[in-house]
């Protein structure tokens, strides 16, 4: 948990450490065992590889190869079908055998996409990558960069590792699946466009996991999956940082949620559960939305909201037609009028009780603590009430959250 400032880290730079060199020592190993070692296929821009192009190698490499991309910008976009298009969408690389493992030289290193982004987001393109089934598909040290989509895949797990996704106008990273299985890590996500996401991960997969990442300016979508656990990210500088819905499952652990115009999390339609633990959210509307009967829970964290009088998200948590939340052992810090907010509860739905008790809300005073908590003891109308005591009269005094171990990816 973080219970200082911890919108301020000083020294802070972004982009990939990538261990720049770790990756470059894989990649020439590999290469020099690339004579011995079957169906290693390697990309070299200046002709001492077995190809100069990526597209070629993708087209000449069999299921369980490995390729390796040496350093250069990879621009050529290649107009590609792809089922459920009606057109044809620009492509860096398609891959079409289900298991591969894909290297690059590290991030700034080996990128692919155009210099600048050419537009075509009403036709979803360009794309960096396009891989559309797969069981093992592992992709590794790679800038992807100014297309609509970075990464393009579906059916089935994914493993990306210490890459970078700049300037993509739609997503970082589309990733839609049935499949248990695959992960996110030790990437970094930035963008400038207003609706720009990081990930959207949909389907009806489980077992996924998002780590040691940072996102700026870029908020992400999960829809449906079951089970997606975010560890020891960093989210900022971006209207919200994660949306779950249609039912998706996740997990929130020793991240930091700062910096967002509107909120942090959203969870938002039947079946959808959240929990938090040990995690920092911050939002200049509020840290949590609740609402459409979904829930979630939260543990030895800190949770702060304000007030922005353009957009109704207002509290430290805002709720609509919530399911039950309970929050525990977190200080709850309000900038404004209300700390929870019950905005609409239908009484169809039942009588709704938040437990928010044995939490710390920035003061011991109670009395003060009841005017900011709107519920149904406010408006009978409500079907909603908020219980808040006991609770404590200091910070709560866990332990605090080191997020070293995302500082330490960024030089």
């Amino acid at each position: 948990m973080c219970l200082g400032d911890c919108r301020k880290s000083p020294g802070k730079t972004y982009g990939p450490t990538m261990a720049r060199t770790s990756i470059i020592s894989v990649f020439l190993f590999l290469l020099l065992c690339s004579g011995v070692q079957a169906r290693t296929i390697t990309v070299i821009q200046d002709g001492t590889g077995d190809f100069v192009e990526i597209q070629p190698a993708l087209d000449a490499v069999a299921s369980g190869d490995t390729l390796l991309i040496g350093p250069g910008h990879f621009t050529k976009l290649i107009p590609s079908y792809i089922p459920g298009y009606a057109w044809d969408v620009d492509v860096c690389a398609y891959v079409h055998v289900p298991t591969l493992t894909i290297i690059g030289a590290g991030v700034g290193q080996t990128v692919l996409g155009p210099e600048v982004y050419p537009g075509g987001g009403t036709t979803f393109s360009p794309k960096c990558l396009v891989w559309l089934a797969g069981s093992e598909r592992h992709i590794q040290g790679i800038t992807f960069r100014n297309c609509y989509e970075g990464i393009h895949v579906t059916n089935g797990p994914v493993y990306v590792e210490d890459c970078e996704f700049l300037g993509n106008a739609g997503y970082g990273i589309i990733w839609q699946t049935a499949d248990s299985g695959g992960r996110i890590r030790h990437c970094l996500f930035r963008a400038e466009s207003f609706d720009a996401a990081g990930i959207e991960i949909l389907g009806s997969g489980s077992n996924l996991i998002v780590e040691n990442c940072v996102f700026v300016g870029v908020g992400s979508y999960i829809k449906q999956i079951d089970n997606i656990s975010f560890i020891d990210c960093e989210v900022k500088d971006t209207s919200f940082a994660v949306q779950f819905s249609a039912g998706a499952q996740g997990e929130i652990y020793g991240t930091n949620i700062h910096d967002c115009s509107i909120f942090g999390l959203e969870i938002l339609g039947f079946g959808t559960n959240v929990n938090i633990h040990d995690s920092y959210i911050a939002g200049d509307g509020c840290a949590v939305i609740d609402r459409n009967e979904a829930t979630f829970s939260a543990d030895n964290s800190e949770l702060q909201g304000g007030f922005n009088s353009q957009i109704a998200y207002n509290g430290v948590v805002w709720f609509s037609n919530s399911g039950p939340a309970v929050v525990h052992n977190c200080d709850l810090i309000t900038h404004g009028p209300l700390a929870i907010n019950v905005y609409f509860q239908y009484v169809g739905y039942g009588q709704i009780v938040h437990d928010f008790t044995r939490n710390y809300w920035g003061t011991s005073d109670a009395g003060q603590v009841a005017e900011w908590i709107w519920d149904g003891n406010d408006d009978p109308s409500l079907a909603a009430t908020v219980l808040y005591m006991p609770m404590f009269g200091g910070s709560v005094g866990t332990e605090v959250k080191s997020f070293g171990s995302v500082k330490a990816l960024f030089r």
